[in-house]
């Protein structure tokens, strides 16, 4: 599921407080005006219960984390 989609089901200010950024950073990520740094993003995937995975927001940094972009 891309960010924009778990944000839109589910809001930004809980993820946000869950991993301890501001609910605006989320919607820059979302949106594309700012790139998930690799520990940013695995929190996201952490905290979303793997909803929104690392390759769904870095593709270039799966292989690090062993992801792969979910089907969504």
């Amino acid at each position: 599921m891309e960010l924009i989609g778990y944000i839109r089901q589910f809001g930004a200010h809980d993820l946000a407080k869950n991993i301890e950024t501001s609910p605006a950073y989320l919607s820059q990520l979302a949106y594309g005006h700012r790139k998930a740094s690799p520990r940013m993003a695995k929190k996201i995937e952490d905290a979303t219960d793997g909803q929104v995975t690392v390759a769904d927001l870095r593709p270039d940094l799966s292989a690090l984390f062993g992801t792969e972009r979910s089907a969504s």
